[in-house]
This record gives structure tokens, sequence and C-alpha cells, in this order.
């Protein structure tokens, strides 16, 4: 139970901070085309925010889509197993994932720490801010797997939504 509601609030504060950025660089982007259409002129420090937001939003929506199954999927060769097939190549997809995710963190770390001396040219920050998003959502990303493993194992239910029907 603690550990549910513990990955429960992590997707919750994702999905709200990912909410957030996008309607953040919404709101920036649609201010820069009026300040182009109307005045002839742009802000260079909105399009790298708009950017980098992108960024964030991408990825910190990769590790809250992991929760439910949003991810795409060919479901092909799971149409030609049987259940107990089904079950194991399930898993198998959940594990292979785990491993991607741990590889993820650590070449996410790396980025990150060398980065810290290289600034944005238009909003004068260091990049290692930017790509901190990889580490932490490849994180994200493995809690959200391995409580899809746990409740798997106990329950031996697939995602809850979308995805996997096992």
């Amino acid at each position: 139970m603690l550990w549910r509601n513990f990955v429960n609030g992590l997707n919750i504060i994702t999905k709200n901070f990912t909410s957030l950025l996008l309607v953040g660089m919404v709101i920036l982007v649609f201010m820069q085309i009026l300040l182009r259409e109307l005045f002839g002129t742009s802000f260079n420090w909105i399009s790298d925010i708009s950017k980098y937001s992108m960024i964030w939003v991408v990825f910190l929506g990769s590790s809250y889509a992991f929760q439910h199954g949003a991810h795409v999927a060919v479901d092909t060769l799971m149409d030609k197993v049987s259940v107990n097939g089904k079950k194991v190549l399930f898993l198998l997809v959940l594990i292979t994932s785990s491993i991607f995710l741990i590889a993820l963190v650590y070449t996410g770390l790396e980025l990150v720490s060398s980065t810290f001396l290289q600034n944005s040219p238009n909003i004068n920050i260091p990049m290692a801010y930017i790509y901190l998003v990889i580490p932490i959502s490849g994180v994200l990303m493995f809690i959200n797997i391995f409580d899809v493993i746990i409740r798997f194992l106990k329950t031996g239910i697939g995602i809850e939504e979308g995805g996997a029907d096992l």
C-alpha cells in the first residue's frame, strides 16, 4: 500500500509538472507568433525555453506513459502465443526495458556531468539542467516498470489501461 501510494504520488507530480510545462510552452509559442506577426520582432529566449520545455515534456510524459501501457507496442507476437507465453513475453519485455533504462540513467548522468560548463546560447544556463531530464525520466520509468512487474507477479494482471491485455 505504501509503495502504491508512492508510485501514484510520483505519477501525479509528473503529470501535473508535465502539464504545466506543456501549457507554458504553448503560451510562449503563441506569444512568439504574435510578436513576430504584429511587431515584426521576437525573442530568442522564447524559442529556447519552448524547445527545452518540449524535451522535458516528451521525457516526463514517457515516464508517465509506462504506468498505463500508453507506449506504442507491436502486438503481432503476443497474438500468436498462448496465455502462458504472453505472460513470459510480457515479463521479458519489462525486464529488457528495465536493463535499457538502467543504461539510459547511467548515460544520462554522464551527459549531465559533462555539460555543466556548456551554456545554452540564448538563456545562458548550463545545458546540464536541460539534459537532467534524461536520468530523471529514466528513474521514473524504471520505478513504473518495477511497479508493473510487482503487480503482475502478485496478481497476474498486466498494465491497467491499454497495452498488454493478458
